[in-house]
C-alpha cells in the first residue's frame, strides 16, 4: 500500500510501491503506455534540422543531403564528444564560438547553430542561422526539451539569495524518495547556459521530476531562466544583499529580481515562499494573481500575520531549531510539520537553522506534488553537504575544516559563523574556532555596513582563544572601523592579511596544528578563499 496521498500528482512513494503503478507516457507522442504501444524512437534531447529551426526560429542555410532526417544532441564545446551532435556557437567576453565551427565540423558534428552565416565555401555539415545569439538559441532548445517531458512531470525551480544549491539537493533527494528518478542541476549550472544544458541532458526515459537551480547577477535573468525551464513548482528561499550592486544596491531591488520567478508563474503552478522573510512572503499576492497555489515554510511558531502569509497551518511546513545530534557536531536533528503531521529529521551535516529552513522549503515543494512529509523526510538520510557549502573534512593535523568557500553574502556569512560555533561547542571542552573570512563582493553601496555587521557577528560568536581572520580591503575597512569604536572580546586573536587568502591560511597555521580547531573558510567566489585551505596543517 502506498504511503503517499494524492494531491497535485497521483504517484506512489517509491520506497513502498512499484514506480510504474501509474500510466507512463511516451516522451515523444505522449501516448499512455499500453501493451501494444511501441515507444517512439525520438529522444527528448535529440533534434533534427527542422526541429532546431522550429525551436530557435532560425533559418536553414545549409543541409547536406546525407543529413536529411538525422537527429543529434546539443553541444556547446568542441572539447566534448561532438560527433553526430549540433554545435551551438556561444559567445562570451573572451571567445566567439563561431571561430570553432570548422573544428566542430572536422570532429564530426551534425551541424552548426550560430548567429552568423556560414562561410561561402562551407561543406560537410549543416548550418542554421539563429535570429539573435547562440545563448538565446541554446535557451530555446532547452525549452523545447522541457516541453517533451510528460505533462504530469514536476519541474521544480529554486532561487534565492542563499541556500539555492542545498535546497536543490534536498528537493532532489526527497522527490527521488517519493517519485523515483529525478534529474537535477549539477554543480553551478544555474545561469542562461547551465539551465538549458541541464534540460538538454535529460535522460530519454524514466525521469519522474526535474529540479532546476536558477541564479542571477542582474535584473531580467531569472525571468529568462523561468521562460526556459517553465517550472510548475517555484521556490524562493530568501532575499539578502547578494548581487545587490546590479539591483539598485537595496534589498527591495534584490527582491524584485527574485520575484521574477513568481511573475512568470502560471495558472495551476505551485509557489513555495519563506514566511519568515517579509520580502519573500510579500510575493504571495502576485502568485495568487497569476493563479498559482501558495505554500509556505517557516520557523515553528512564526507569526505569519506579520509577513502577509497564511493565517492557518494549511499548506505551511514549519521547522524547529536544529540541535547537535552527537559529539562530532557533524549531524543535526530537527522536526518538520505539515497539517498536523510531525516528523523527526536527522541530517548528516553541521547544524544550522538555514538547513532546517531549506529542508522545509523542499518538503513543501514535495507536498505540492503529492509526496507526503514522512516519505520526503525518510529520503534525507542520504544527504551530504554539497562541495564548498559548509562541507566538513578533517585536516592532516586532525582539526576540522568547514569549507564554505563557494560564495558569501551577509546572511550566509552569519549562518556559517553560527554553525562553526555550534560544531565547536559539541565537543567537551569546546574546540577552538578559527574563522578565515574573505570579502563579500557585489553588495553595492551597503558593502561597508554589511562587512561591519559580519565582523560583529564573528566577535560575538568568538570565545577566548578563538581566531577571527580576515582578508580583503572591505574587511580591512570594517576591522579598522571596529577598532576605533569597540574592542574585541578578551583573548580573541585577530588576523588581518592584505596579501590574499593563502597568506591568511599561513598566518592561521599555529592555531590549527594542534588538531583542536574548527576552521571555517568563507568568502565570495571572487575572494578565492579555497586558497586559504592549502597551507593549513
Amino acid at each position: 500500500m502506498s504511503c503517499c496521498t494524492k494531491r497535485a500528482v497521483a504517484v506512489p512513494c517509491a520506497r513502498s510501491s512499484p514506480r510504474r503503478s501509474y500510466p507512463r507516457r511516451c516522451t515523444s507522442c505522449r501516448s499512455s503506455s499500453r501493451s501494444d504501444h511501441q515507444p517512439c524512437s525520438k529522444s527528448i534531447v535529440s533534434f533534427t534540422a527542422e526541429e532546431v529551426v522550429h525551436a530557435t526560429g532560425g533559418q536553414l542555410a545549409h543541409l547536406p543531403s546525407a543529413h536529411h532526417g538525422k537527429s543529434g544532441k546539443i553541444c556547446t564545446d568542441t572539447r566534448e564528444p561532438i560527433r553526430g551532435a549540433w554545435f551551438v556557437a556561444l559567445a562570451g567576453e573572451n571567445f566567439d564560438g563561431v571561430a570553432f565551427a570548422e573544428q566542430a565540423r572536422d570532429r564530426g558534428c551534425l551541424g552548426v547553430v550560430a548567429p552568423a552565416k556560414p562561410p561561402s565555401d562551407w561543406q560537410g555539415a549543416a548550418w542554421i542561422v539563429c535570429p539573435s545569439t547562440g545563448r538565446d538559441a541554446l535557451g530555446a532548445l532547452g525549452r523545447a526539451a522541457r516541453r517533451r517531458l510528460p505533462p504530469q512531470c514536476p519541474v521544480v525551480a529554486v532561487t534565492g539569495s542563499a541556500g539555492k544549491t542545498t535546497t536543490r539537493e534536498l528537493a532532489a533527494l526527497m522527490l527521488t524518495g517519493g517519485l523515483g528518478d529525478v534529474h537535477a542541476t549539477k554543480g553551478n549550472l544555474n545561469n542562461d547556459v547551465g539551465v538549458p544544458k541541464t534540460l538538454l541532458d535529460l535522460p530519454d526515459a524514466g525521469t519522474r521530476a526535474v529540479v532546476l537551480e536558477m541564479g542571477m547577477s542582474a535584473p531580467g535573468e531569472i525571468e529568462t531562466l523561468a521562460a526556459v525551464g517553465e517550472p510548475n513548482v517555484r521556490i524562493v528561499t530568501n532575499v539578502a544583499l547578494a548581487h545587490a550592486a546590479t539591483c539598485g544596491g537595496t534589498l527591495a531591488g534584490v527582491a524584485a529580481c527574485k520575484a521574477e520567478l513568481i511573475n512568470t508563474a502560471r495558472d495551476g503552478d505551485h509557489v513555495v515562499l519563506n514566511a519568515d522573510d517579509s520580502h519573500v512572503a510579500a510575493m504571495a499576492q502576485l502568485a495568487r494573481q497569476n493563479g498559482a497555489t501558495v505554500w509556505y515554510f517557516c520557523r515553528d511558531g512564526c507569526d505569519r500575520n506579520n509577513t502577509n502569509a497564511a493565517t492557518t497551518q494549511r499548506r505551511t511546513v514549519t521547522w524547529t531549531e536544529p540541535h547537535v545530534a552527537d559529539a562530532t557536531g557533524l549531524s543535526q536533528i530537527f522536526q518538520l510539520q505539515l497539517e498536523g503531521e510531525r516528523v523527526d529529521v536527522r541530517l548528516a551535516a553541521p547544524p544550522g537553522s538555514h538547513l532546517a529552513a531549506n529542508a522545509a522549503a523542499a518538503a513543501a515543494a514535495c507536498a505540492a506534488v503529492g509526496v507526503p512529509l514522512s516519505c520526503a523526510a525518510d529520503a534525507l538520510a542520504a544527504f551530504s553537504a554539497p562541495q564548498q557549502r559548509l562541507a566538513p573534512r578533517t585536516l592532516p593535523s586532525g582539526s576540522l575544516l568547514l569549507d564554505d568557500c563557494y560564495n558569501a553574502n551577509p546572511a550566509s556569512m552569519q549562518a556559517a559563523i553560527s554553525t562553526a560555533r555550534a560544531v565547536a561547542n559539541a565537543s567537551s571542552p569546546p574546540r577552538r574556532v578559527v574563522m578565515l573570512l574573505g570579502d563579500m563582493l557585489e553588495l553595492g553601496p551597503g558593502e561597508d555596513p554589511a562587512h561591519e555587521d559580519v565582523l560583529r557577528a564573528a566577535f560575538d560568536a568568538a570565545q577566548p582563544g578563538d581566531v577571527v581572520g580576515v582578508c580583503g580591503e572591505r574587511f580591512a575597512r570594517a576591522l579598522a572601523s571596529r577598532q576605533k569604536g569597540e574592542k574585541a572580546a578578551n583573548g580573541v586573536v585577530v588576523l588581518l592579511e592584505m596579501h590574499g587568502p593563502a597568506s591568511l591560511g599561513h598566518a592561521a597555521t599555529p592555531f590549527v596544528d594542534d588538531g583542536n580547531a574548527v576552521v571555517l573558510t568563507k568568502g565570495s567566489r571572487g575572494s578565492r578563499m579555497e586558497n586559504a585551505i592549502g597551507p593549513l596543517p
